[in-house]
């Protein structure tokens, strides 16, 4: 019989818990997605980002100066997402980023990316999407 902890999960499924992906804020726009982006990740950090994006494109943003017998127009919203914390990764995880940027552009927020994993990086050049994901690369030859 495994041994439970005071939550009544077994160690394995604790350990399991803490390998998942998982999108962190870290607050002023800033976020970090960290865990395996594996197949099985992706539909439940789809749901988190298109909260997560909702929420932001209501949420007031920073005031701007007002133009004179014109109403202020809101500053755009912006968000990074540091993707250092990526473990392993595969093309359902460029869709989860495509996704993001659509979702993104249609709530008017500006999404950016950094700290790209090399693994995730190839990914994305190979399926030629890096300009979507503003994924700058050195494409000579």
């Amino acid at each position: 019989m495994p041994d439970r902890n005071d939550s009544g999960t077994t160690a394995e499924q604790g350990a399991a818990a803490n390998q998942a992906a998982q999108l962190l804020e870290l607050g002023a726009g800033r976020f970090r997605l960290q865990g395996p982006l594996d197949l099985g990740a992706i539909p439940g950090l789809a749901r988190q980002g298109q909260r997560l994006l909702k929420r932001l494109s209501r949420e007031p943003a920073s005031r701007s100066q007002p133009h004179s017998h014109s109403q202020p127009q809101p500053q755009p919203v912006e968000i990074q997402i540091d993707l250092g914390g990526v473990e392993r990764s595969s093309s359902a995880a460029i869709a989860l980023l495509l996704d993001w940027v659509a979702q993104a552009g249609r709530a008017g927020i500006e999404l950016r990316f950094a700290h790209w994993p090399e693994a995730l990086r190839r990914i994305a050049i190979f399926s030629n999407v890096d300009g979507l994901l503003g994924l700058e690369t050195d494409r000579h030859g």
